[in-house]
């Protein structure tokens, strides 16, 4: 069964912030001032948590080294890496801040299997400062800061440095190139850095028919590049839209369990008419939930009619409203002007290209998605790539909006509660 996602980045958790109950007469002590100590510091990170991602502010650099001297005999081998000093900020807000004075060498540790290959992930983590009793004296200890090598992708609390993908035998190196390092290479592709927190990260689901398995080579050449094509749309939020960001979940089978999607696209509407009862109920349940549907058509589809019939017959009494085509649509609607503005669907080029919308189901006939990027092989201008790009996001806004928009009214205190 799928599910429509809540659609916003990590929130900061709603508990309320508790402060230090100040009176004439009260006595201080150790206790009441890290009261009033952490009573600022999480009001602290809860406003860097509402306005902010986590990630690297400055230096924290990696390098691979020799050996120190000093170490023994058997651990003078090519996995050891220095990391220069800088600054970073976890997922919670706390300042990371890495100096000049402690060691920051740092030597890999884990091992690839036999014949395989491991990706390891090298994390900087903010640290609780500790009060050791022969420093009660001192007025001051300072914060800090932890390096780990582990085999899952960071949690909140751990920022990434490099990443590392290992195999035998480990002989650590500088990248040669640095946008396609090799194995044993330090890999800095995916290294955050700090910056404003995104108003929202847009699940897609890419859907497919319990028939997909059995499909013949173009149908799964077709889903092939549906994924490049949208992995292309996602990659231009960074430039066009940064408030967004968007992730491209596995293949949605309707039948195969829970999955959460703000919105599902189907890259050729016949695929629809193959879906079994079952299915139909399922996608039917989704849409219900507040989830949106992205059709896809080519522009000589002859099967235009009967796919229509089934998204009418695939909305509820609530959502089953007139069919518009883009003429019909209003000139506030969102996918007209929310966040670019479009006063013609033939601004983007592409021949044919109609747009029907109904309740949560939009209805292209035409290749939009092909001009995303260019895994069909075309050779597409800059301007046209852009257009529909930037036509892409309205849609992603509109599904995005639609759900928030529903959500306003169907929220629940208890995870466990159901919309009715």
């Amino acid at each position: 069964m799928i599910s429509s996602s809540p659609s916003v980045s990590s929130s900061p958790s709603p508990d309320p912030l508790e402060r230090l109950h100040v009176y004439d007469g009260l006595m201080m002590n150790a206790h009441r001032w890290l009261v009033a100590e952490d009573y600022q510091r999480r009001r602290q990170n809860l406003q860097y948590q509402s306005v902010n991602q986590e990630g690297i502010v400055c230096g924290l650099g990696v390098r691979v080294i020799p050996a120190p001297e000093q170490v023994e005999a058997r651990f003078r081998d090519a996995r050891w890496l220095e990391i220069q000093p800088g600054m970073a900020i976890d997922r919670e807000g706390n300042p990371i801040v890495v100096d000049a004075a402690p060691d920051r060498t740092y030597r890999i540790e884990a091992r690839p299997p036999s014949g395989g290959s491991l990706t390891i992930y090298i994390v900087v983590s903010y640290a609780e400062p500790t009060d050791p009793p022969s420093q009660h004296s001192r007025e001051t200890m300072r914060e800090w800061f932890r390096f780990d090598q582990i085999t899952e992708p960071p949690n909140g609390r751990q920022v990434e440095l490099c990443r590392i993908l290992l195999t035998d035998p480990v002989r650590l190196s500088q990248p040669v190139q640095f946008f396609a390092p090799q194995p044993n290479q330090l890999d800095f592709r995916y290294r955050l850095q700090a910056s404003i927190r995104p108003r929202t990260t847009v699940q897609i689901g890419l859907l497919q028919s319990s028939q997909s398995d059995n499909a013949d080579l173009s149908t799964h050449t077709l889903y092939q590049r549906s994924r490049e094509n949208i992995a292309e749309l996602l990659h231009s939020l960074d430039s066009l839209y940064p408030t967004f960001r968007g992730n491209l979940a596995e293949p949605i089978h309707l039948l195969a369990g829970s999955t959460v999607c703000d919105f599902l696209f189907l890259p050729d509407g016949k695929l629809l008419l193959q879906f079994t009862p079952a299915e139909r109920e399922a996608l039917q349940l989704y849409l219900q939930q507040g989830g949106g549907l992205m059709i896809e058509a080519p522009p000589d589809e002859p099967m235009l009619d009967q796919i229509q019939q089934v998204i009418g017959n695939l909305l509820s009494e609530s959502q089953n409203v007139s069919c518009l085509d883009w003429q019909d649509l209003d000139r506030t609607h969102p996918l007209r002007r929310t966040p670019f503005l479009f006063g013609s669907l033939a601004d983007m080029s592409i021949d044919s290209l109609q747009l029907y919308n109904q309740g949560s189901i939009v209805l292209l006939q035409g290749d939009l998605a092909a001009t995303w990027g260019v895994a069909d092989g075309r050779s597409l201008g800059r301007n046209e790539i852009r257009t529909a790009q930037e036509f892409g996001i309205n849609l992603l806004h509109f599904f995005w909006q639609r759900q928030q928009l529903i959500r306003l009214t169907r929220w629940s205190i208890h995870p466990d509660e159901t919309d009715e």
